[in-house]
């Protein structure tokens, strides 16, 4: 489990067990009378006023599915393209990336787990 605070002052927390017994993967925002949770990859659910709208994501939900497409991947991959095409900077460059690999490996470190997958090494 990781707290981390921002400099704006939110205050965000990680979860994450290796040896679950299934993917499960959460994400959920509070903040301005609002509650969103993203259960990856199957739905969103925004809370606003007491009323939740929910958005199903699931293959038999919206019809046959890749995954590159729920999971945003393609949209992600699409952009880097046209920045390449265009010569412009991506939302997100090659340093951000970084950043977030460290501070990802950070939290690994400060849990105590390896910063290696021995699996794929071995």
């Amino acid at each position: 489990m990781g707290l981390i605070r921002f400099a704006g002052g939110a205050i965000g927390s990680l979860v994450a067990a290796r040896t679950a017994g299934e993917w499960d993967e959460r994400f959920d925002v509070y903040g301005q009378l609002t509650s969103v949770r993203v259960v990856a990859p199957d739905s969103v659910s925004i809370t606003r006023d007491g009323v939740t709208r929910t958005i199903e994501m699931r293959p038999r939900a919206s019809g046959w599915a890749q995954v590159n497409t729920t999971m945003g991947f393609g949209p992600e991959v699409s952009h880097f393209i046209e920045c390449v095409r265009e010569r412009r900077q991506p939302l997100t460059d090659g340093h951000e990336a970084v950043r977030t690999q460290e501070l990802v490996e950070e939290v690994l470190r400060a849990a105590g787990l390896p910063l290696v997958d021995r699996a794929a090494s071995a």
